[in-house]
């Protein structure tokens, strides 16, 4: 009888060691996600004040590359500014700027 009752104690602490493990693992991602999310917004707005110019022109700018429209920038632009959402194309020209300025 008390090695059943051992045994089940057992295996409640290893479901409970395997949520708090899962638990660990979803708070480390949500902190990397948001530690890279603040990245991409930090390197926009740094870009934007080295080079004394707007947010809006450096989506300008990373459109270029790519001939997008008028329309579909202002499109992003207005989307970045409710939500923050930088758009791929500009996160990659931000990127560049900053890890080789001349590439750009």
């Amino acid at each position: 009888m008390f090695d059943s009752v051992f045994f089940e104690l057992k295996m409640v602490v290893l479901v409970l060691l395997v949520i708090i493990y899962n638990i660990f693992l979803v708070y480390v991602n949500r902190r990397e996600v948001v530690k890279k999310y603040t990245c991409d917004l930090d390197l926009l707005c740094n870009i934007a004040r080295i080079r004394s110019c707007s947010e809006y022109e450096i989506f300008v700018m990373a459109a270029e590359a790519w001939l997008f429209s008028k329309r579909k920038i202002e499109n992003d632009f207005k989307e970045y500014l409710l939500s923050q959402h930088i758009p791929q194309y500009v996160k990659d020209f931000v990127r560049k700027m900053t890890f080789q300025p001349d590439a750009a």
